[in-house]
C-alpha cells in the first residue's frame, strides 16, 4: 500500500523541519492557525496543515486555491 505524506504536521514535524525547540514550534503553529481561522478555516489546536506551512516557510504553492 502506498503511504502518503502526513496532511497535517504536529510540533516534532515542525521542530524538524526549522531546526527549532519544541515551544518555538508550537509559537509557530499558533501563529499559522490564527492566521486560518482569520481567513474563516478550522483548525486543530496542536496541529498545523502541512499545505499552508509549506506555502508560508518553504514558498511552495497552493493547489486549489487556499
Amino acid at each position: 500500500m502506498d503511504q502518503k505524506p502526513p496532511r497535517m504536521l504536529t510540533a516534532e514535524d515542525v521542530m524538524a523541519r526549522l531546526s527549532v525547540s519544541k515551544s518555538t514550534a508550537y509559537l509557530v503553529m499558533r501563529d499559522i492557525n490564527s492566521e486560518l481561522e482569520k481567513q474563516g478555516l478550522r483548525v486543530r489546536p496542536g496541529r498545523v496543515s502541512q499545505k499552508h506551512f509549506d506555502s508560508i516557510y518553504f514558498g511552495e504553492k497552493e493547489e486549489g486555491g487556499l
